[in-house]
């Protein structure tokens, strides 16, 4: 029932009964709800993890998003929000770096989209193992420069190398520091960097105190080349040297056959081949 009310101001006002401005109030809320519905249904729009967002503009904020996969790597994106178009993006979108590449790059270790070695890294030296086992000075130059898609903190375990390594292909770094002496392209020679350290591989022990002591180790020492008897039908063959040092003890002719001189009771090529062997040979008196 609608009512006419006297304000004091001698105006009138309409004045509806409670179960007619329910009905109103009602009626208001019905012709509003669709609009609520679409508002609501297109928020639901989720993507999946690891969505490469590449193609998405997500307005000129300054806002951080987080991390996501932009063209086929991981990288931080600013913008106005999560959602664009009624999609909401927020579930492609992780915390750091190392969480993305895990989560969407598990099987691949380097990620050569994502190498850009014009980005300036910062100096710091804040050392990660990537997955390629080697030893990064922080993670920005092992996303950028390396290219790996996981690391672990601190230097990787060093990789031993034998001690007779020739360490000629070797970039020990443009440091000035004497490391020692080691063997570089067949020869002793003193070696300067910034560390034995190298792509994660320790060369420590390929280095000596000495050219003496290093050329020792590789003249005759366990790096050297083995002397010994090459001859096979010398007494004292040695199947190891790889060069002879004229040591090599024949047998004497142990045999009245003419040209026996192996002493097989036959003259056949065996003997021609132990006078040639010989041959020019000066024997003590």
């Amino acid at each position: 029932m609608i009512k006419i009310v006297k304000m004091r101001n001698n105006s009138y006002k309409t004045q509806l009964s409670p179960h007619e401005s329910l009905h109103l109030v009602k009626n208001k809320m019905l012709r509003f709800l669709p609009f609520l519905f679409v508002t609501s249904f297109s928020a639901q729009v989720l993507v999946g993890p690891c969505t490469d967002v590449g193609d998405v503009d997500f307005g000129d904020c300054d806002m951080v998003l987080g991390i996501a996969i932009v063209n086929g790597g991981c990288f931080y994106l600013s913008g106005c929000g999560w959602e664009v178009d009624g999609v909401d993006y927020s579930p492609a979108f992780y915390d750091t770096l190392e969480e993305c590449n895990s989560s969407c790059f598990e099987n691949i270790c380097i990620n050569v989209d994502q190498i850009n070695t014009s980005i300036p890294c910062p100096l710091a030296f804040v050392p990660v193992c990537g997955c390629d086992g080697v030893t990064y000075d922080n993670e920005c130059e092992a996303y950028n420069y390396g290219g790996v898609t996981t690391w672990t903190d601190g230097v990787c375990a060093p990789i031993e190398i034998d001690p007779c390594t020739d360490v000629g292909g070797v970039s020990f770094g443009l440091c000035l520091a004497i490391l020692g002496v080691a063997n570089v392209n067949g020869s002793c020679t003193g070696v300067s960097g910034c560390s034995t350290y190298s792509n994660g591989v320790d060369y420590s022990s390929a280095f000596y105190e000495t050219i003496n002591e290093c050329e020792l180790a590789w003249a005759d020492g366990e790096c050297g080349d083995i002397g010994g008897c090459t001859y096979n039908v010398a007494l004292n063959f040695n199947p190891d040297a790889s060069w002879d040092d004229g040591s090599c003890d024949f047998p004497g002719c142990m045999s009245e056959c003419v040209g026996d001189v192996d002493g097989d009771s036959s003259v056949s090529v065996g003997d021609i081949l132990v006078v040639l062997a010989n041959f020019g040979l000066v024997c003590p008196e």
